[in-house]
């Protein structure tokens, strides 16, 4: 069924910028974006926020999810749609088999003591086999009711198939889409685990060419992110950091100088970033852009492993591409900006 909302409530939102997604809906709930260290590796976080919102806006589809009609189900999940943003969607009935899926919950990766508290993502696994589709939970363990499980388990023995509801987006552009998110359903999802049958499922995929949604993600998803998965997620944006407006986001701009300070590599994204507000001809662009490299020449590695970027000639490689500076001092800081960062006068 083809569904195009032209009214849409924006109170169940998935946002995505070809790096990360968020699955939204009043808060953020669950956030997954890759480790792009070299690894096929994902992350993924979710809130310990359990949405009454949710529940409400749910509870009205529930029975008929456990026993309605084909028909009666698509026209209760035409209207739910209304929830969500405007777009078009596409809504099938299916399967989700368990042996093609990867279900992500809470609590799954287990460090060793070796690996320091401050150092554990909350979420990370390997997208492998790659035919497999990412499934993520959106409501914490602890929302989890034995008991509902068990209803569900015994509706299902007794020849009933209640059915979750899941959503993804789909970019045409590329092709792309983001993992599955689990809107409703997360007992029933269990019950079908334990019992080892496959889901009956309402997807629901919205297809939308993807929007600069990397301030809303970044904004959304902060609360929900240790401090240390917040900042990997913004140095690791290389593609989308540049059209995000730091310079009307104080919560961002305060962000990015703490990793300005300490951190000892600075992501593409970053330097990309730097390079659009040093071309510009805004006096508050460049007031921005000089306040931010006064902290940056105070970071705290100079001198013990600080690196940056810049586009140029490689003599190793022979040929121009991103490569890098080591800082060690005041003056090389200072060749940086001057090849670098030519335009705005500043230096150390």
């Amino acid at each position: 069924m083809e569904v195009e909302i032209t009214n849409g409530q924006n109170i169940i939102q998935l946002l995505f910028d070809e790096f990360a997604s968020c699955l939204v809906i009043e808060t953020a709930l669950t956030v997954n974006w890759p480790d792009c260290a070299g690894s096929v590796g994902e992350y993924y976080a979710l809130s310990s926020y359990s949405s009454d919102k949710r529940k409400d806006l749910t509870d009205s589809l529930n029975q008929v999810l456990i026993d309605g009609d084909e028909k009666t189900v698509f026209n209760s999940v035409k209207e739910f749609l209304n929830l969500f943003s405007n777009g078009n969607y596409n809504v099938n009935l299916g399967t989700m088999k368990l042996d093609a899926c990867n279900f992500m919950c809470e609590g799954q990766v287990k460090y060793s003591e070796n690996v320091a508290i401050n150092r554990r993502f909350s979420g990370a696994f390997y997208p492998y086999p790659y035919d497999k589709v990412n499934v993520f939970f959106t409501t914490p363990n602890s929302t989890i009711n034995n008991e509902r499980v068990e209803y569900y388990k015994r509706l299902i023995q007794n020849g009933l198939k209640p059915k979750v509801i899941t959503y993804k987006l789909y970019n045409p552009v590329n092709a792309d889409f983001t993992a599955c998110y689990i809107i409703d359903g997360h007992h029933k999802t269990k019950a079908y685990i334990e019992l080892g049958f496959d889901i009956p499922t309402i997807k629901i995929v919205k297809t939308e060419l993807v929007k600069r949604h990397t301030q809303a993600i970044l904004n959304a998803s902060a609360p929900i992110l240790k401090d240390f998965e917040f900042e990997h997620f913004l140095i690791e944006n290389d593609k989308n950091l540049e059209n995000v407006n730091f310079i009307e986001d104080s919560f961002l701009t305060s962000k990015l100088d703490g990793i300005l300070s300490k951190r000892s590599r600075l992501g593409i994204g970053i330097i990309k970033l730097f390079l659009k507000l040093d071309k510009s001809k805004d006096e508050k662009n460049l007031n921005w852009l000089i306040e931010r490299l006064k902290i940056l020449s105070k970071n705290d590695t100079i001198g013990n492993g600080l690196i940056l970027r810049f586009f140029g000639f490689s003599e190793s490689l022979n040929f121009d591409c991103w490569t890098y500076d080591e800082i060690n001092n005041r003056n090389d800081f200072n060749n940086w900006i001057n090849k670098t960062l030519p335009n705005n006068g500043y230096n150390a």
